[in-house]
């Protein structure tokens, strides 16, 4: 029973993962015209191109939610943060969560630029 139990937990997490790509590939090509399995074979010119036109399209779906907008979706707002984690670790650079601090130089700035900062 208990070799049962694994196989369905494996498979369950498979799906999991499997749904996770599917909703940021979707997002990325809807927004930002992306396929998101190239990432492996892509030169790291057009990812870092990628990476800005993600976090645009971040900043567009966050103003829409700010504003009520009826075409808001939360759905494409977390997968497209997703995919900017996604991009970011193709990068090699760290995927940054949400209300981890940035080291970007932020104490150098007012507090209304690291409010703004903290909401990317």
């Amino acid at each position: 029973m208990k070799p049962l139990l694994e196989e369905i937990l494996t498979f369950r997490r498979r799906k999991t993962a499997e749904g996770r790509e599917a909703q940021s590939r979707a997002a990325l090509r809807l927004s930002c015209g992306i396929d998101l399995p190239e990432l492996g074979h892509t030169p790291r010119s057009a990812l870092s191109d990628m990476l800005s036109r993600v976090m645009r399209a971040i900043q567009r779906e966050r103003l829409k939610g700010l504003q009520k907008h009826w075409s808001y979706d939360l759905n494409r707002h977390i997968a497209l943060k997703q995919a900017r984690d996604d991009i970011r670790l193709a990068l090699g650079m760290s995927a940054q969560r949400d209300g981890e601090p940035q080291d970007d130089g932020a104490e150098n700035t007012s507090g209304a630029r690291r409010r703004r900062q903290k909401l990317i």
